[in-house]
């Protein structure tokens, strides 16, 4: 029985490691300017934010670094929607390897969606560099807090993006209107304002948004005098064992009919 569960763990490992070198060449290795831009899109973000809002929100938070402030929220976010986005391609993009019994669709997805949580982690910590030599104070002040509600970010990304991929294999539609979501959930989250500044009224309706307990908290860990309203740790992490466990059920529901 131990034999058997090793030879399984081996040809596990063998199978992701050999699709973790198959996504890293067709994510960049077509496209000399793919890994470029991977990091230009935060950046461009960031720019265009702090251009639009950075003197606005230096009146409202004259205590916080708008620029490290709007830095946390879209690196984490870009890093969830990717893992989403991506993830939901997984089965379409490796369809072709199915045909080999070792290969499981749930392994090509797992390959993609940790191949963009490691890009996207090396993304933030140029992010942090480059502001720290621009003498930005990005300092982690939680890193256990902060490293928490980051790895709550991708298990969340993960779970929407299995719930989402196993729908459109019978609804297909269901991808075309993911776009539109997410960039709904861009700004529901707050990724580049805090939540303090939208109404109360509305604001009891956001809180549900298990994203915008990671932005909140994430800024906690940066700034000693931000204290979210809203941010529970303990609310993050049930939402985000309820949203990984319907990710897996529903892809095992429905794993028999990616192969019809």
């Amino acid at each position: 029985m131990t034999t058997a569960n090793n030879t399984e763990s081996i040809i596990f490992n063998r199978v992701i490691y050999a699709l973790l070198l198959r996504e890293l060449k067709t994510r960049f290795g077509e496209y000399r300017l793919g890994i470029l831009w991977v990091f230009m899109g935060p950046l461009i973000q960031l720019s265009l934010f702090i251009v639009l809002l950075g003197y606005v929100y230096k009146r409202v938070m004259p205590n916080v670094d708008y620029m490290v402030f709007a830095a946390s929220g879209i690196s984490t976010w870009s890093m969830f929607k990717s893992v989403v986005t991506r993830g939901i391609a997984s089965i379409n993009a490796n369809r072709a390897l199915f045909a080999f019994r070792q290969v499981k669709p749930l392994d090509a997805f797992i390959s993609r969606v940790f191949l963009e949580f490691l890009i996207y982690s090396a993304v933030y910590l140029v992010i942090v560099t480059t502001l720290a030599h621009l003498g930005h104070q990005f300092v982690f002040f939680k890193p256990l807090e902060f490293i928490i509600c980051y790895i709550c970010a991708f298990f969340i990304g993960s779970g929407v993006s299995l719930i989402i991929m196993s729908i459109s294999i019978t609804y297909k539609d269901v991808n075309k209107v993911i776009g539109v979501i997410l960039w709904g959930g861009y700004f529901i989250s707050g990724v580049i304002f805090p939540i303090k500044i939208i109404p109360a009224e509305y604001r009891v309706w956001l809180v549900w948004n298990p994203m915008l307990h990671i932005m909140e908290l994430t800024r906690e860990t940066l700034f000693p005098g931000f204290i979210s309203s809203v941010g529970n740790f303990y609310y993050l992490g049930i939402s985000t064992i309820i949203i990984v466990f319907l990710g897996l059920s529903t892809y095992f529901l429905t794993r028999k009919k990616i192969f019809l």
